[in-house]
């Protein structure tokens, strides 16, 4: 923690983007809400373990996520 914020971690943190997976954490929570899989089984351990990813959504997150492609409005 003591390299937050200096050069070396800004590269590293440059070069190892952490992305947030959308899909697969959209379709871990319907197999949890819609399907009824454990959150702890093997459907959702596929899905969001080789990212450490968990089922959770972020209100502001899901909507930029949704129209970050769409550039219609953005004045280009």
């Amino acid at each position: 923690m003591d390299q937050t914020g200096a050069k070396r971690d800004s590269q590293f943190r440059e070069k190892n983007v952490r992305k947030y997976l959308l899909d697969y954490v959209r379709a871990a929570r319907d197999a949890i809400y819609k399907r009824a899989s454990a959150i702890g089984g093997v459907v959702i351990d596929r899905l969001l373990k080789p990212t450490s990813s968990v089922p959770t959504l972020v209100s502001f997150l899901s909507l930029v996520m949704q129209t970050f492609n769409d550039c219609s409005g953005c004045g280009f």
